[in-house]
């Protein structure tokens, strides 16, 4: 079966609409909304959440599923929200905003635990649905300035690359208190620096990430590496962080390159329905749905269940975790951090 595309925002909100206006029959299943708070245009969560939104979305009235075909989840139209990123997700999954959102394990762990940004209003009813993939630190700067950058974007205001820059810039042997950190993503970023007013930008995305794509393919622009002394003081014990090497060739030119990575978390809150998690996890890991995200995003091929479990920050939902033991994952009560057993 091909691969559908990734069903735009607008399409799926005239779905919902159609659903929802569309007269139905007694006992007809109800149409449910669901929403995945994602991240900038830009950036990796967005394209991949508007991939997972198509592949959970199966309004009624639709065609049933056959064997081997995306079945989503009954009933359900999902829709993939922009977003400044980690920060803001969790805040509007807090406020009951959006049902599920992408988030860095280390900003989901700082909500969770009230840390940071969080420390006014901690969020201890975050739970993980799974971690998807890992997030690699970029910072891309201008050849002249590689050593000593004055001026870097690190991310929108709201963004987990905005609250992680303080904490990894000394990885790569810069003072964060001696550089001017701007709060802009990077294709503003990149125009910033072509008028002259930034050395580089930092992001924290699944790779390839365009913006670092289109920032290499500049003569007099590169791939900063981590200082492995300073980097290791990151990733001890008790860390969201781990060294990870970006291969050769993964952008035009690169020689391979240490860096740093942090998981991409799919959360939602405690409360969200038991069953509707089930129904979303199964969807999430069928085949068919490992195919068409590979297919569709480069960090998709990177999305796989035997890794669902790795890297967790906050609690798993309590219905995650009897998914995770009806699939062989999950042994033990304490072999995950999860909440509610």
């Amino acid at each position: 079966m091909p691969c559908p595309p990734p069903l735009r925002r607008r399409h799926l909100l005239a779905l919902l609409t159609a659903a929802a206006v569309a007269p139905r029959p007694a006992g007809a299943e109800p149409v449910r909304q669901f929403t995945i708070a994602t991240g900038d245009l830009a950036g990796t969560y967005y394209p991949l959440g508007g991939i997972l939104a198509n592949v959970l979305t199966a309004p009624p009235g639709g065609e049933r599923c056959r064997p081997g075909e995306l079945c989503g989840v009954p009933g359900l139209v999902a829709v993939a929200q922009t977003s400044q990123g980690s920060v803001a997700n969790l805040e509007a999954l807090a406020a009951g905003e959006v049902d599920s959102a992408f988030a860095q394990a280390d900003v989901a762990h700082a909500a969770y635990a009230g840390r940071d940004v969080f420390a006014e209003a901690p969020f201890g009813e975050v739970r993980a649905l799974a971690s998807l993939y890992p997030e690699v630190v970029q910072l891309v700067v201008r050849r002249a300035a590689a050593r000593r950058p004055r001026r870097l974007g690190v991310g929108a205001p709201r963004s987990g690359t905005r609250l992680s820059a303080p904490l990894v810039l000394p990885a790569f042997g810069i003072d964060p208190g001696a550089v001017e950190l701007r709060d802009l993503n990077p294709s503003p970023a990149l125009a910033a620096i072509d008028a002259g007013e930034l050395d580089g930008f930092l992001t924290i995305a699944g790779t390839p990430t365009t913006a670092v794509r289109e920032a290499i393919a500049r003569s007099d622009m590169e791939l900063v590496a981590v200082r492995p002394p300073e980097a290791r003081r990151l990733v001890g014990a008790g860390s969201h962080w781990r060294l990870t090497l970006l291969p050769a060739g993964l952008y035009p030119g690169m020689p391979q390159t240490p860096s740093l990575a942090v998981p991409a978390l799919w959360v939602t809150r405690a409360g969200l329905d038991d069953d509707l998690v089930g129904a979303l996890l199964s969807a999430l890991w069928s085949d068919a749905t490992a195919e068409v995200l590979a297919a569709g995003h480069p960090a998709g091929r990177r999305i796989d269940i035997a890794t669902a479990l790795q890297g967790l920050s906050v609690p798993l939902h309590p219905a995650a975790v009897a998914f995770y033991r009806a699939a062989g994952l999950v042994s033990a009560p304490d072999a995950v951090p999860h909440a509610g057993d």
